[in-house]
């Protein structure tokens, strides 16, 4: 409770209430019931006059903990909306002190699951961490877990990626023939009518070659929801708190002390990158080589070696997987 002695205190930040189905996690306090807004050092009395709703909910949370008030109601009010003194009576009301687990919200109040904050794709979140609880039950550590989970998430999105990777690969077969078209185009300058006419051509030329060139979009778009549910899942879940995985890494929630695995990571991506099939202006693609590996190593270096590990491994398989597309494919003749 010392740490927690702080959120208690209502003057130091407003305190925000809100439907059901929305949760503010301020560091602070947030109530769960009918929109209303009590500003700092306040002593505002809110009844049912005031818009709140049946039995108000508080919560004051932090990353991986919630201290959670079931309030009661008196004599058709909402006992949040009184200044109860210790001489005038008695308010008794139903506290949880701990963790931010499912399970052991579910049993003291469902809406307060909603204190464990999985981002805009919670759904698909609570999913991926069901199975990802379910390897732990068989392997019995969190980090091997999170590497066999990888691999899964890894499998499921294959044939995906495999799509994305040969589409890629014949974006290359038609280079040649791209670069032509726009040399024919390059006298006519900015004109606008000559440049629609040369993307004309263009997606003739892929048309009468069966060719989507938005065909290694898609299915990165089509992945984005798993890889954001992912992220706010790996941040969010308190069993990874201080769960070891070997050597040096002793706990998966916080940061590599090393940085061996950001490292790693960064490492990992380059050389994913480096093998990628990739069509453009090779100076930008050589800035990029270099830049996203050593920004995204530095994020990491900061983020939870849980989070790191996946990448990494998620890294390593997209590189075989790669590297095997690229060994077995066959450039196909372009018709002019």
């Amino acid at each position: 409770m010392k740490n927690l002695g702080r959120v208690f205190s209502l003057t130091e930040k407003g305190i925000e209430a809100v439907t059901w189905g929305e949760m503010l996690h301020d560091p602070f306090f947030s109530f769960v019931g009918a929109k209303r807004k009590v500003l700092p050092a306040t002593a505002e009395r809110l009844g049912l006059d005031a818009g709140l709703g049946k039995d108000d909910k508080a919560a004051p949370t932090n990353h991986y903990f919630a201290a959670l008030w079931k309030l009661p109601r008196l004599a058709g009010r909402d006992a949040a909306g009184y200044e109860l003194l210790a001489q005038n009576g008695r308010l008794d009301a139903t506290l949880y002190l701990g963790p931010k687990q499912a399970e052991h919200l579910l049993a003291f109040e469902k809406p307060f699951t909603q204190v464990i904050d999985y981002g805009f794709f919670g759904a698909v979140a609570h999913l991926l961490f069901w199975i990802l609880k379910k390897v732990h039950t068989l392997v019995g550590n969190w980090g091997w877990a999170i590497v066999i989970f990888t691999v899964i998430i890894r499998a499921a999105t294959w044939t995906l990626n495999t799509k994305q990777t040969i589409s890629m690969l014949r974006m290359k077969d038609f280079e040649p023939h791209q670069k032509a078209i726009q040399a024919k185009y390059e006298k006519f300058g900015s004109d606008m009518t000559k440049k629609a006419e040369m993307q004309k051509e263009l997606m003739a030329l892929y048309k009468k070659n069966g060719h989507n060139p938005m065909g290694g979009c898609l299915p990165m778009l089509l992945q984005m929801p798993i890889f954001l549910a992912l992220w706010s899942m790996l941040n969010a879940v308190f069993e990874l708190r201080h769960a070891p995985f070997f050597g040096w890494i002793t706990d998966l929630s916080a940061k590599d002390p090393y940085y061996i695995f950001p490292v790693l990571m960064g490492g990992s991506m380059f050389a994913q990158q480096y093998v990628t099939p990739a069509v453009g202006d090779p100076a930008q693609r050589k800035m990029m080589l270099v830049l996203m590996p050593a920004m995204m190593t530095f994020f990491f270096a900061q983020s939870p070696a849980g989070l790191t590990i996946y990448y990494f491994v998620f890294n390593m398989i997209g590189l075989a997987q790669t590297w095997w597309i690229m060994r077995s494919y066959q450039p196909q003749p372009i018709e002019v």
